[in-house]
Formats: structure tokens, sequence, C-alpha cells
């Protein structure tokens, strides 16, 4: 599985299946990949910030572009982000990724190749990529987004609430732990 699959924690179960199936995969082509941040489960608040973030970024490259006497292309077109509510990510079905380690030798265009390379098994693995709407780091279930929201409804979960809580309460106690130790005499 990826190294930080762990952030899948509040997915949806066949989702962590198809992950680590594509993370094996990715290990035979000779890549590893990480979950990315906010690449997993996604809450209102984890939304808000990466529209925060787009808009930042965004700005940048438009005036980069413009500068280069070139039209940027639409923030949409350019790095597509669901509002809250209507993505994958909001009901543990989808997850996105980056690449971490490849051989020695190669870089991480290469990696990123290797990747894409195995877009083709996601059919198999009950998984579609993003690259059919511009979001290459991107894997979901391949279900439309009412089928989504059906299944994660029926797990009793919140909307956008996943592995969030569970790294809450695992740090709190942790935290609970440490502070037992250090005032035990």
């Amino acid at each position: 599985m990826a190294r930080n699959s762990h952030v899948l924690a509040g997915a949806l179960p066949t989702l962590v299946i198809a992950e680590a199936e594509l993370s094996r995969l990715a290990g035979v082509q000779g890549v590893q990949y990480d979950i990315a941040p906010f690449g997993a489960v996604r809450s209102q608040s984890d939304t808000t910030r990466i529209f925060g973030y787009r808009e930042q970024e965004y700005r940048l490259y438009a005036g980069k572009e413009r500068a280069a006497g070139r039209n940027p292309l639409s923030i949409e077109k350019w790095r597509p982000v669901a509002p809250f509510g209507n993505s994958h990510h909001n009901y543990g079905a989808a997850f996105d990724v980056r690449p971490v380690s490849w051989p020695q030798g190669k870089s991480f265009q290469w990696a990123h190749d290797k990747l894409d390379a195995i877009v083709a098994a996601t059919p198999t693995l009950g998984l579609r990529s993003g690259d059919y709407f511009n979001d290459e780091p991107h894997f979901e279930l391949a279900l439309p987004l009412a089928t989504v929201r059906q299944m994660w409804a029926a797990t009793g979960k919140s909307v956008g609430v996943g592995a969030t809580p569970v790294v809450v309460v695992g740090v709190l106690a942790i935290l609970g732990l440490l502070f037992f130790a250090v005032t035990r005499k």
C-alpha cells in the first residue's frame, strides 16, 4: 500500500481495497506514491482551504502567462476542484496521489509517466482516473456521485468526515499518555 495510505482509514472500504491494488501495480512499475495532502476524504473546511490555495497559485500562473503574451486557461480548466458536496472526495470515494520514490537515475517525470501507464488498469479495479477531466493525480470509484453518496450514507458518517477525527483522537490519546508519563511519580 502507499506509505501514507492510513489517510484512507475513513474512506469507503471498496476504495481502500482498490487503492491497495493500484499501489501494488505502481510498485511493479518501480514507483511508490503517497496520498497527496487533502487527497483523501475532504471536509468542507479542507475544500475551502483548497479553493484558497488554488486561487493564490492561479494568480501566479495567470500573471506569468500574461507576461509571456499568452492567455491563461480559466481557473476551472487549469486546476479543477469540485465544490463541497459535489466531489467523490467528500464521500470517501476518491484519492489523489503524488510519486515519492522511483529507481535511482530516473526522474520525477519518469515516475509520473509510469503512474500514467497504470491508468489503463483502473477500470479493472473499479476506479477511474481524473485524466478524463484534467485532474491527473486523481482516482475515484467508477460510480455516479449519487451512488457514492448512498454508499457513504450507509456508513452512518457525516459528509466529508473520515480519517481526520481518527487522527485527532489518536493524537489526543498520545498526548494523554505523554501527560500521564510526565506527571506520574
